[in-house]
């Protein structure tokens, strides 16, 4: 049997990890999807009847499917979500893209003092 070449085995078993992990998010991501179907079903809304939740919270299985998978990332501040959020508003605005995480309140002032970089990795 010949020997591996360096590094060969921390790439199969990175990827063996990767696989595994990848396949448990699916699973927890269809289970998230299931839970919501049970824990908050679609009711008919009856004028005048139906009761109206005061703040107003309205959500649906695939805005719990996003929660649950940002934070499987342990993103606490901003990550891949913030990134898309940042790229699509800048199309939809008719800007240029920025790079990721330097997305600028309009008005806000320029400068390493005043900049805020979510991502700096």
């Amino acid at each position: 049997m010949l020997p591996n070449p360096p590094g060969m085995l921390a790439r199969v078993t990175d990827e063996t990890h990767d696989l595994k992990a990848d396949a448990l998010r699916a699973q927890i991501l269809g289970l998230v999807r299931e839970y919501h179907q049970v824990a908050f079903p679609e009711s008919q809304f009856v004028p005048g009847s139906s009761p109206i939740p005061v703040s107003g919270r309205v959500f649906d299985d695939d805005d719990l499917v996003k929660l649950v998978d940002s934070s499987l990332d342990f993103w606490l501040t901003t990550g891949r979500f913030a990134h898309e959020f940042e790229r699509d508003f800048a199309k939809r605005m008719g800007l240029p893209p920025l790079p990721a995480g330097q997305l600028r309140i309009l008005g806000q002032p320029r400068g390493p003092r005043h900049a805020h970089i979510a991502n700096a990795r």
